[in-house]
């Protein structure tokens, strides 16, 4: 590599700026533009890949990209939002993946076009009233007088029978609160996304993608469920924010003799199609699952997944470039050293 420094690409932004976008951040933030479309970018010295490197790091990039992205959307652009960590060498290199990806790109506008995400985290306001409740529950009562009336007393397993019990019931509970919730705030927006909860008290964490023109009905929505509801449930509100649940891009560098090795291990011949890769990795990973054949190790199998799952990232990511692509020709020319495009899963 001939410069010293590498690009980070924060994401993609739609319209040419006149000049350089000038934040309140440390790091000097340039585009890369082509046509109707700007590859948001910083030089760094420091590539940090978040699986690796030590997390107080990865905190730092993680706040330094998000706050890039807000700010250049509060100043009115569209922004797409870059996989956390994407580097690449060059801004020829940044130019040359703005033309090759420039219909996909160009394409997503309308997807994100005036639309921004407002994530809902709703959690219990009284979190022991509501294990109180649970543990009042005609079943959880039941299961207890028929522990304690035992004459050998209390074991472990019933101790772990009330666990279970109490644990499916919280679930259960939190699941249906969680549908009433998003049901209710459904109608006011374009798509939602679920995302984890951490904890009991928390019942759920979902991204909603909301049209600029209706936030004040979104949140009028929410003022009403709160109100239906009696507050019983805290909602935190955290947003406005790019699209980050919905419309993240992905970066693919291509390199032919990995995609030759992942090529081989399944057994897939030299044109494919998306269900011959599928099929090729159920047959493989039938045949060597460590459950059923003792010689494949663990690591054996995991490559054998990884395999699998690289070949479907390159399928995926030539079928956002050109989506009349039926088959992938395992060549050099189609493959060396390319860089691709792909919605984040």
């Amino acid at each position: 590599m001939e410069e010293k420094t590498v690009k980070y690409l924060f994401g993609i932004l739609y319209s040419l700026p006149q000049n350089n976008i000038k934040l309140d951040i440390k790091n000097n933030i340039e585009v890369v533009s082509y046509k109707n479309i700007s590859a948001i970018i910083c030089n760094t010295d420091e590539v940090i890949i978040p699986d690796k490197a030590d997390k107080k790091k990865v905190a730092q990039l993680l706040l330094h990209h998000q706050q890039v992205l807000e700010e250049i959307m509060q100043l009115g652009f569209t922004v797409l939002p870059m996989k956390l960590a994407t580097y690449l060498e060059s801004k020829d290199k940044i130019l040359e993946l703005l033309k090759n990806s420039y219909d996909f790109l160009n394409n997503l506008e309308k997807e994100v076009k005036d639309k921004i995400e407002i994530d809902i985290i709703g959690s219990w306001a009284d979190f022991p009233n509501f294990l109180k409740m649970i543990g009042e529950n005609p079943k959880v009562i039941e299961t207890k007088n028929r522990i304690i009336s035992k004459k050998e007393g209390v074991t472990l397993a019933d101790q772990q029978e009330i666990g279970f019990l109490i644990s499916k019931l919280v679930k259960n509970f939190n699941e249906e609160k969680a549908n009433e919730c998003n049901k209710y705030l459904k109608p006011y927006c374009c798509q939602t996304k679920p995302h984890d909860v951490m904890n009991d008290q928390m019942i759920f964490n979902t991204a909603f993608l909301v049209e600029k023109q209706k936030i004040n009905s979104f949140d009028n929505a929410i003022d009403e469920l709160d109100s239906k509801l009696k507050s019983s449930i805290n909602f935190r509100y955290v947003g406005p924010l790019p699209c980050y649940s919905f419309y993240t891009i992905e970066l693919i560098e291509t390199n032919f003799e990995k995609i030759l090795d992942s090529k081989n291990l399944l057994g897939i011949k030299d044109t494919a199609t998306m269900q011959d890769i599928k099929k090729a990795y159920r047959n493989k990973a039938i045949l060597n699952h460590p459950d059923r054949k003792g010689n494949t190790t663990a690591q054996e199998f995991d490559e054998i997944n990884k395999a699998y799952k690289y070949l479907l990232n390159i399928f995926a990511a030539l079928r956002y470039t050109n989506n009349t692509i039926e088959k992938i020709d395992f060549s050099k020319e189609q493959f060396d050293n390319k860089i691709l495009l792909k919605l984040k899963e």
